[in-house]
């Protein structure tokens, strides 16, 4: 990994979370670690640049936050949401597939007539 690398997935908008780019930063200093020696000054700039990653992420927490939920529904603290966010998914690939039968009902509503209803069941 390397800085230029990350420069471009950052361009690219190719992070989906702070892990991710953490995770090529946390790659970095390995690499150095690996190849230039763990008191190399090289080394030290890297970890230098990873603990200035972690206290800049940590002082805007909850802004990555909200922006990975809106990145990623399944992260939202809200179960209505994510299974909303899976519903739309499920829809979208079902309207995608041939209609064999007419019928005067939406996709919609054919998915949703097929989910186990609660109550008792005989």
């Amino acid at each position: 990994m390397d800085l230029q690398t990350i420069r471009e997935r950052i361009r690219r908008r190719q992070y989906k979370s702070r892990d991710d780019f953490k995770g090529d930063i946390e790659s970095i200093v390995r690499n150095s670690t690996l190849y230039n020696g763990a008191k190399s000054p090289l080394t030290m700039i890297a970890s230098n640049m990873l603990s200035f990653c972690e206290k800049k992420m940590a002082e805007k927490n909850d802004k990555f936050a909200r922006l990975e939920k809106a990145i990623n529904p399944l992260l939202d603290d809200n179960d209505q949401v994510a299974f909303s966010f899976i519903l739309d998914n499920i829809i979208t690939s079902m309207k995608a597939v041939p209609d064999v039968c007419t019928s005067r009902f939406s996709i919609k509503y054919r998915y949703l007539s097929l989910l186990p209803m609660d109550g008792p069941t005989d």
